[in-house]
């Protein structure tokens, strides 16, 4: 029976006692990656995961900026991290399904939700090593939770192509916290 969860506590419990799918191993072995995501579960990381009888097989997660990266000086800002489903539950919706779940926290209403997107990052066989097909569904994945095209001078995005980023802006964000946002996003724009 599959499920999907994002109340913190189930989410702590189940990190504790059920084991990462042998093929969440995009980033990290899942052991090391599941170890990594038990120490960062905190009250500023949000995080659902979707369960297939006794395995987690997809998972996402939304935490702090990086200290090193210019979001950090907003803290209002928070990043979308990795989103990864393993590889024979894909093309059912899970991975729109985790994001939709972790961003209908209340919480993060008063938060601006970014999602950086690298293709190196991508796994691309999903598209037949297609990375413009791979950007269209990542995009239409993140539309569904109500992110948007973001403009940045970032340059591992606008280096590239096929990078790119969104943002979701949370109802309580107000019209300064935007402005703010904007103008790290790309200072150019407001020269």
């Amino acid at each position: 029976m599959m499920k999907i969860i994002s109340n913190q506590e189930q989410v702590q419990n189940n990190m504790k006692r059920l084991t990462f799918h042998s093929l969440l191993n995009r980033f990290r072995e899942p052991d090391r990656q599941q170890a990594t995501l038990r120490a960062a579960l905190n009250e500023e990381v949000t995080m659902s995961l979707a369960i297939d009888c006794d395995t987690i097989i997809g998972y996402t997660v939304v935490l702090p900026p990086e200290k090193e990266e210019r979001w950090s000086k907003l803290p209002f800002v928070r990043a979308l991290g990795v989103v990864e489903v393993a590889p024979n539950f894909r093309g059912r919706g899970l991975a729109k399904q985790l994001v939709q779940t972790v961003t209908a926290n209340p919480i993060l209403e008063s938060k601006i939700i970014i999602s950086l997107e690298y293709y190196w990052h991508w796994d691309l066989q999903i598209t037949n090593g297609n990375a413009y097909a791979y950007k269209q569904l990542l995009k239409r994945m993140l539309q569904a939770s109500r992110f948007e095209d973001i403009q940045t001078n970032e340059p591992d995005i606008a280096g590239y192509p096929y990078n790119f980023m969104m943002g979701r802006i949370g109802k309580e964000i107000t019209s300064e916290e935007l402005y703010q946002f904007m103008k790290l996003a790309d200072p150019d724009a407001f020269v």
